[in-house]
């Protein structure tokens, strides 16, 4: 029961990865978080995949 719930999981991730990718790729539009995302590339000069890699490591609270 876990693996198959597990496999379900990873499998509907990896279709939401795959569907902001095409929209980024296709100049649809964005989600909110993909827009802060995409603005804070441009803005720096990163890639937009290394932003999203960064993001939780910029957002921790300082001690």
């Amino acid at each position: 029961m876990f693996m198959r719930r597990f496999i379900q999981l990873q499998s509907g991730l990896c279709l939401y990865g795959v569907a902001a990718a095409l929209m980024v790729r296709a100049n649809l539009g964005l989600d909110p978080w993909n827009v802060f995302h995409q603005g804070l590339s441009l803005r720096i000069g990163m890639l937009h995949k290394r932003v999203l890699k960064a993001h939780p490591k910029l957002m921790r609270p300082s001690p």
